[in-house]
């Protein structure tokens, strides 16, 4: 085992996966401040901060914001994802797979949201999801 200060019950919910064996959440969780000391079996602070996370921004456009529709276009290219596909915006963080969480980020036209994948081999859907984003879900741009 390994001697983390670590809440692994903030991480689960935090996350929403089991988190057992994988480091990556380790590392999530470490740049989300939910890690105290980030050292154990040869994990030093550079590995937690070296980790390349593979990301796009991307700024709501359309003059409905995030509704519905275009929450289930971006969870339908998310699901075909190897990884988990996550969408951010301000502090708050949802895996943009679920309709449900993306709607509870409440982005209205103007807000900046953050793509990121945990695999390379996603990043032509992270390219895909920022681009029907800037395009505005193909809806109306002009109030």
């Amino acid at each position: 085992m390994y001697s983390l200060f670590i809440d692994f019950f903030e991480i689960e919910t935090y996350y929403r996966s089991n988190i057992s064996g994988d480091w990556k959440k380790i590392i999530y969780a470490y740049r989300a401040g939910l890690l105290k000391v980030p050292l154990t079996l040869g994990i030093t602070r550079e590995t937690l901060t070296d980790y390349k996370i593979l990301s796009r921004t991307a700024t709501i456009v359309n003059v409905l914001g995030m509704h519905a529709r275009p929450a289930a276009m971006i969870a339908k290219l998310a699901q075909d994802a190897v990884a988990v596909i996550w969408i951010g915006a301000g502090d708050n963080r949802a895996d943009a797979s679920s309709i449900i969480d993306i709607l509870s980020l409440g982005c209205s036209r103007g807000y900046e949201v953050t793509l990121e994948a945990e695999n390379e081999d996603d990043l032509p859907i992270l390219d895909s999801i920022k681009e029907i984003i800037d395009k505005g879900f193909g809806e109306d741009l002009d109030g």
